[in-house]
């Protein structure tokens, strides 16, 4: 089901002639809860183009309200700041969704978080930007947890991926990779912008950062590669290609999360809906039940054939396409 904020039923591609449409296409405030749900809908068009308060979260603006998010799009969508959606002194549960090609004016161009602390569970953020800070998402004085995420092609001035101001989210088996902002492509900042305040990160794959004792794998050496199936392309963002899944041979399989630390990530399947814990097939690595892989995704025992090792130009995800 699409929640469209093309009233008027004109719109063009790449977000011409939407100056009619709404300015949110969802809008809640206090006293809505978890218990309030939203499941399974694209939410797309909203324009939030004028003057505050209506320049806040094209796709929803949530005003001291903490609903559940299921299984939803939010697509196409642009504002000031929030582009997707705009949390004020909110916490939603967000979980099983997608922001592509969202966009802000200022800040956040898929979420701006102020005083707010959602949780993210295996959502995805592609080809997102914002004129200047938080591609994907925009932290100011907010703790969200990010758990089973990834965040690819976006792009802002500052903080590609996310951009935190005195705020320090918990992100936790994600990925964050050739985002782009001023300092480049695929850099620390592009991935991760803070001010004041620090993420705590556990078991990511976050490109150029390498914090100590979270076993990220940064990129910056062939051993730190994770090997995924393709990258987008780090010139191209903001983007929404790339595929993100490991291939046979990754570092990152089996050295994530085990069950001791159930409490820092508790998913059973990874952000494409498969199982958790599931024994890859690279024997170089110490293959443990009890262990997962670092990043979003769960190597599945499928030996994707490289396109630079079988020497055609397809991308090798099946044998069909190998040769």
């Amino acid at each position: 089901t699409i929640l469209s904020g093309d009233i008027d039923q004109d719109d063009l591609p790449e977000f011409a002639n939407n100056s009619g449409n709404a300015y949110h296409v969802l809008f809640a405030g206090p006293g809505i809860t978890a218990a309030t749900l939203l499941d399974g809908f694209t939410i797309t068009a909203g324009n939030a183009n004028r003057a505050n308060p209506e320049n806040f979260g094209g796709g929803l603006y949530l005003d001291s309200a903490s609903p559940s998010l299921n299984n939803c799009s939010f697509q196409g969508n642009s504002a000031d700041v929030g582009g997707g959606i705009f949390n004020d002194n909110s916490s939603p549960s967000i979980t099983n969704c997608s922001f592509q090609g969202n966009s802000a004016d200022r800040d956040g161009g898929g979420i701006f978080n102020f005083d707010s602390s959602p949780s993210l569970n295996n959502c995805s953020f592609l080809g997102n930007r914002a004129t200047s800070n938080g591609g994907g998402i925009y932290n100011s004085s907010s703790s969200p947890s990010i758990t089973n995420c990834s965040f690819q092609g976006n792009s802002a001035d500052f903080g590609g991926g996310i951009f935190n101001i005195s705020s320090s989210p918990s992100i936790n088996n994600c990925i964050l990779w050739n985002n782009r902002d001023q300092s480049g492509t695929g850099t620390a900042n592009a991935s991760v912008y803070n001010i004041i305040r620090t993420p705590t990160y556990n078991y990511c794959l976050i490109q150029g950062l390498s914090p100590a004792g979270t076993n990220n794998l940064d990129g910056t050496l062939t051993a730190n590669d994770p090997l995924f199936v393709s990258e987008v392309d780090p010139l191209s963002a903001p983007t929404t290609g790339g595929d993100l899944r490991l291939r046979a041979g990754s570092p990152a399989i089996d050295v994530g999360d085990g069950i001791s630390g159930a409490s820092v990530n508790p998913t059973t399947t990874d952000l494409a809906g498969n199982p958790r814990f599931v024994d890859g097939p690279d024997t170089t690595n110490a293959i443990n039940t009890a262990t997962i892989d670092l990043g979003a995704y769960e190597q599945q025992g499928v030996i994707y054939v490289d396109d630079d090792v079988s020497g055609g130009a397809n991308d090798g995800t099946s044998w069909a396409n190998a040769y």
